[in-house]
C-alpha cells in the first residue's frame, strides 16, 4: 500500500520538475479544493497519495501557468483523447492504444507502473532499466490552446509517440504561438518509486 502524503508527493515534484516548494503547495492546495487530489485528515491521517494523485498535481504544475489556472488545465488534459494510429511497441505494453484513455489516464498508468514494477518488466523485455527509462520517455504539454499531451519513448532502435489532444471542430481556430512545457521521464519514475515504499 502507498504511504506518499501530500507533503512527501510536493517534495518530489518539487525536486524532478524544479518548480519552487511554496509554489506547488499552492498548486496542491487548489487542485485537492476541487476534488482533483486525494484528501482525509492531516498529519500521520493524512490520505495517502495513488497514481492518479500523482498524475494529476504533475499535469497541474506542469501544465497550468500558474495555480490559478491549474484546475481547469487540469480538466482540459483530461479531456484529451488519443489521436491517430500507433506502432505497438513499449508504450503499447503499457497500454496506452485505448482510445477512451486521457493523457491525464496515460500520465497515471506509467507512473503505476513504474509503482507495481511492470515497466521494469516491459523494458527488460527491451534490455532497458528504470534508471534508462528517466532519459526514454519525455512528456510534452501544449498548455497553449488547443492543449496537447505527447508522450515519447526513444530506445535504441525506434521511437514511439503517444499524442492526446482536444476534440475540435473541423473549422476551430488554432493559433500559430503556442507554449509548450517537456519534463523528461525523471518525473515518472521518481513519482513511481515514491508510491513502492
Amino acid at each position: 500500500m502507498c504511504r506518499v502524503l501530500p507533503t512527501e508527493l510536493q517534495t518530489r515534484i518539487n525536486h524532478s520538475l524544479g518548480v519552487p516548494a511554496a509554489r506547488v503547495t499552492v498548486f496542491a492546495r487548489q487542485m485537492r479544493e476541487a476534488g482533483l487530489l486525494s484528501k482525509h485528515g492531516r498529519g500521520m491521517y493524512a490520505a495517502r497519495m495513488t497514481a492518479r494523485d500523482c498524475a494529476a498535481l504533475l499535469v497541474g504544475v506542469a501544465g497550468a501557468e500558474g495555480p490559478a489556472d491549474a484546475v481547469a488545465q487540469f480538466q482540459r488534459f483530461h479531456e484529451t483523447r488519443l489521436v491517430g494510429a500507433a506502432k505497438p511497441g513499449i508504450l503499447s505494453d503499457l497500454g496506452l492504444d485505448d482510445p477512451g484513455k486521457s493523457g491525464v489516464d496515460a500520465i497515471t498508468d506509467i507512473i503505476e507502473a513504474v509503482r507495481s514494477g511492470a515497466l521494469e518488466e516491459i523494458l527488460g523485455q527491451a534490455r532497458l532499466n528504470l534508471e534508462q527509462a528517466k532519459d526514454a520517455f519525455a512528456v510534452r504539454l501544449r498548455i497553449s490552446h488547443p492543449v496537447r499531451l505527447e508522450i515519447r519513448f526513444r530506445s535504441t532502435n525506434a521511437v514511439e509517440t503517444r499524442d492526446y489532444g482536444e476534440d475540435l471542430p473541423a473549422n476551430a481556430f488554432v493559433p500559430d504561438l503556442v507554449t509548450d512545457r517537456t519534463m523528461s521521464g525523471l518525473s515518472l519514475v521518481s513519482l513511481g518509486l515514491a508510491l513502492r515504499a
